[in-house]
């Protein structure tokens, strides 16, 4: 159920809306019961199997944040990663590494019939992020209900942003939250509009353009590929940044801020420039729980450099798994390894 789809904006999100606020009436913790509700029906409608998924590993994650909250039980913890990387692993990388095998032994390997689950990469990040944060103490182990549904909030469930978990608890059980604002609504309007344009106006004609362009790449002059390839950028940007924007649009709607994504990264004057501009949170998210865990910036440069080349190869492989993800996330990295050495920003 996408979000420009008439079912979504016809059906689903009025029926949101007027179920939230109606049970805001009784109590804020019945709006966020019925929100739970809500986005397993939004996630369900794609896949039943993928929803029972979705909800074992819930149920998985915080059976065990149950045993290691706090720094209880270091094992456990690692345990609830290992699950949440191990699943995402499976079920996204199985047939990319078996094929890899065929091709070292020169043999024929047979893939694994596996259904990628729908925003699998998305909600691992937020396991993750709760299990971190629910071992180092900085966010108490939340009710079930509450752990669920930051999991499964429905406006950031298939293709985020990766949200923090006690920013947005914080927002989800405010009292406040599910009542009414005139001003909110509007505010959440304005910018689910805006979004809607740039996928639907921008980002599905670009699309248009560029299908037709690679059907025929081999009829087209130097000219033509150069407009079909910023064609194929700008597609990119506004088919997620547009996705993004009514994303926060409808959680604005419902109460609940969400991180902003996009800051006019074709803006940028460097890599190190774009990766502040384009998927923000996604970017937080590596920094907080991978780069600075390995040590950041902190123990010496050779380090510094290693892990920022770890970061960005765990981004490529993350965004898909083919060679050519791994290798776009380490010339990333590599251009930011190269800034770094050289002091200042090195232009595209």
């Amino acid at each position: 159920m996408s979000f420009h789809s008439t079912l979504f904006l016809f059906l689903f999100l009025p029926a949101v809306l007027a179920g939230y606020y109606l049970a805001g009436r009784k109590s804020a913790a019945w709006a966020r019961a019925f929100l739970l509700g809500m986005s397993f029906v939004f996630y369900g409608y794609c896949s039943i199997g993928f929803l029972m998924l979705l909800i074992a590993d819930i149920l998985a994650g915080y059976f065990l944040a149950s045993r290691y909250a706090g720094g209880r039980h270091k094992p456990v913890f690692v345990a609830a990663i290992v699950l949440n990387i191990g699943l995402l692993g499976y079920c996204k990388y199985t047939n990319f590494f078996l094929e890899e095998i065929g091709r070292l032994f020169h043999t024929d390997v047979p893939f694994l019939s596996i259904a990628l689950p729908l925003g699998i990469s998305f909600y691992t990040f937020s396991q993750i992020a709760l299990a971190v944060q629910i071992y180092r103490g900085s966010l108490a182990l939340p009710p079930l209900q509450d752990y669920a549904l930051y999991v499964a909030y429905f406006p950031k469930l298939v293709q985020g942003p990766v949200t923090d978990p006690a920013d947005f608890l914080r927002q989800a059980t405010d009292k406040n939250c599910a009542r009414w604002d005139d001003t909110r609504f509007v505010r959440g309007m304005q910018m689910f509009a805006a979004g809607l344009a740039k996928k639907v106006i921008l980002a599905d004609l670009l699309g248009a353009a560029v299908d037709y362009g690679i059907e025929y790449a081999r009829l087209l002059f130097t000219g033509d590929l150069i407009i079909l390839m910023l064609a194929y950028t700008f597609q990119i940007y506004f088919d997620f940044s547009g996705y993004s924007d009514m994303a926060a649009g409808v959680s604005e709607m419902l109460g609940i801020r969400l991180p902003m994504n996009f800051d006019s990264p074709y803006r940028a004057f460097s890599v190190t420039d774009f990766w502040r501009r384009w998927h923000m949170s996604l970017t937080s998210f590596l920094r907080e729980y991978i780069y600075i865990p390995l040590g950041g910036s902190r123990k010496g440069r050779l380090r510094t450099y290693c892990n920022i080349l770890i970061v960005f190869l765990v981004s490529g492989l993350w965004h898909g798994a083919a060679w050519s993800y791994v290798l776009w996330g380490l010339w990333h990295g590599l251009w930011q390894v190269f800034e770094r050495i050289f002091r200042k920003p090195l232009a595209y």
